[in-house]
């Protein structure tokens, strides 16, 4: 009974210790194991959380939910092969528990075994038709992985399902993530941020108490939080920013999510004055961490992005909390106070979608640091590519592709007969094998069609000089990948959409002052496409523009970039209802 108490007052560790203390006390009640594990799931102390259960299998070796949990517990605590082995015998404990076959799914889907995960995804589906979070991964990994047999008519069936489920809400969670390829209404994705964004709430219980001290310093105090500060796509973009802020003026924290020993994170730690890593600390541990250091604006470069905790920021650890970069929409949660974007991604139709404030950054909304390439062989026979051909390219992740960009890519290609599409497929030998199938059936030729394998950063950089012209996705447009292509100078064709996702590469070419890069339908970028491709004369007029505006664009000046977000920060400090 003192354990529940405690419970309820939101005193879950306290709880967990009185339960453990009582099945000490019981030692054949499995219940109080249970309960222990309960507690410190709901603190994120899933060490604890696994030793519980464990004792709690022990006593009921057969209790289906107790392996599902642990198999959970595992899996949040990145022990994947474990946590595999759990959800297989839970599996065979209760076959007709749809929860643990959407589970496996998940579980399946992040171990980079998408056959045997859709295969559960459809079990789980079968089992209860109306799981909409099922079905919303499932329509992910199809997208992920080209299979789109039938993807269109399963896109609005989801749509509708969504619908119906943003006005009466279950116990079930949907994660906007996974929308955001969907290319569905921003009103849509704002309902369902907002309703994940209250289970968050939820999770994290009681919020911090107000324990900030005055401070010692005149200096202001950002706070970065990430789970990449590593070799990602927001690492890599953002590594060099930190020791670019004037350290006369602002006192700068990383306070990192997920270790990593590489050359970015290194490089972070060596720059910025503080850097925390709060990978093993749950996520009260974090906020209480975070509050005590007395930050004036935390700025979260996560969001709803895998290895994030969202928990942190529903305690709200500072009195200001911004998103920025890592999730682009709209979190629909209260305690984020400020997005920032910039002048263009985020129409005026769109705006009334977001739950925070909007600051526009005097330049596209992030920018790059330079990075070292690797001198490779500029052969293009080296990278699979036919040596005098016209290389166009888009190295966007597969789930950014769908029928309407195929259809236009193979009618380019039936435009341009000496040229070739260079496109990006990860590992995946499947998503290769459907994209070949998909171009075939619209009359392209296989040899046509070149994957590029993953390769370093440098590397990576190092191969776009092949190409000559980069062919945007249309729904979900590349960040990251745009400002790459940019480095190296090679112009990226985009047309322009109507929410952040599809505005991204459109606003790099605004800010660059390459409008005419922009397409504003899909038969221009086509005609653009062709245009280039018969005079590339205009296109090496164009790649002279880009390489003359970079020189003094912010996008490719750490300072500058570094001193426009400063500039927000004093505005939102000055002026707290901007």
């Amino acid at each position: 009974m003192y354990g529940l108490a405690l419970s309820h007052c939101g005193l879950f560790e306290r709880a967990a210790q009185a339960f453990i203390q009582g099945a000490k006390v019981e030692p054949s009640n499995a219940q109080n194991w249970h309960q222990a594990a309960q507690c410190y799931r709901k603190i994120g102390e899933y060490p604890a959380e696994i030793l519980c259960l464990e004792n709690q299998i022990k006593l009921h070796p057969k209790d289906a939910n107790a392996q599902h949990n642990l198999a959970i517990a595992l899996q949040k605590n990145g022990q994947y092969e474990q946590s595999l082995s759990s959800y297989l015998k839970a599996q065979q404990l209760d076959p007709s528990n749809s929860w643990i076959q959407y589970n496996l799914a998940v579980l399946l889907q992040a171990m980079g075994n998408y056959e045997k995960s859709l295969e559960s995804f459809e079990q789980s589906l079968r089992l209860n038709p109306d799981h909409i979070d099922a079905r919303n991964r499932q329509y992910f990994l199809k997208r992920l992985i080209c299979q789109w047999d039938n993807i269109d008519n399963e896109k609005k069936f989801l749509e509708e399902k969504l619908k119906h489920w943003c006005e009466e809400p279950d116990y079930q969670t949907v994660s906007p993530f996974n929308l955001n390829i969907l290319g569905m209404s921003q009103k849509i994705h704002h309902q369902v941020a907002r309703i994940y964004a209250d289970m968050f709430k939820q999770r994290a219980g009681l919020p911090l108490k107000n324990t900030q001290e005055t401070k010692q310093s005149s200096r202001i105090r950002i706070g970065y939080l990430s789970a990449d500060f590593r070799n990602h796509a927001v690492g890599t973009l953002i590594y060099r920013l930190f020791g670019s802020h004037d350290k006369t003026c602002f006192e700068v924290y990383c306070f990192s999510l997920l270790k990593a020993d590489d050359i970015y994170q290194k490089t972070i730690q060596n720059d910025v004055e503080t850097f925390i890593d709060i990978q093993s600390l749950n996520f009260r541990e974090s906020a209480q961490l975070i509050a005590e250091k007395n930050i004036d604006i935390l700025i979260d470069l996560g969001g709803y992005t895998q290895h994030s905790r969202t928990e942190i920021l529903a305690l709200k650890p500072a009195k200001i909390q911004i998103s920025y970069m890592g999730y682009l929409n709209t979190m629909g949660a209260d305690f984020i106070d400020y997005i920032i974007a910039d002048s263009y991604v985020i129409s005026n139709e769109n705006k009334p979608y977001y739950d925070e404030k909007i600051l526009c950054l005097n330049q596209f909304f992030m920018g790059i640091s330079p990075q070292p390439f690797e001198i490779e062989s500029q052969q293009k026979a080296v990278w699979g590519l036919p040596e005098n051909s016209f290389v166009f390219c888009c190295f966007n992740t597969a789930y950014k592709l769908n029928n309407q960009l195929l259809d236009c890519w193979s009618e380019i290609l039936h435009e341009t007969k000496n040229s070739c599409l260079w496109l990006y497929s990860g590992h995946y030998f499947p998503t290769r094998k459907n994209l070949v199938k998909e171009f075939e059936n619209r009359g392209i030729q296989a040899q046509r069609i070149v994957f590029a394998k993953n390769e370093t950063p440098q590397k990576h950089l190092s191969r776009l000089a092949l190409a000559d012209l980069f062919l945007d996705a249309f729904d979900y447009n590349a960040g990251a990948t745009a400002l790459n292509a940019m480095q190296m100078n090679l112009p990226i064709l985009s047309l322009q959409g109507k929410n952040f996702l599809s505005r991204m590469s459109a606003s790099m070419n605004h800010h660059l002052g390459l409008d005419e890069l922009i397409c504003t339908s899909t038969q221009e970028y086509i005609q653009k496409a062709k245009y280039y491709y018969e005079h590339p004369e205009q296109l090496q007029s164009i790649v002279h523009k880009m390489k003359t505006n970079k020189k003094t664009n912010a996008i490719c000046d750490t300072q500058q970039w570094a001193g426009n977000l400063e500039n927000l920060y004093r505005e939102v400090l000055s002026t707290p209802n901007i």
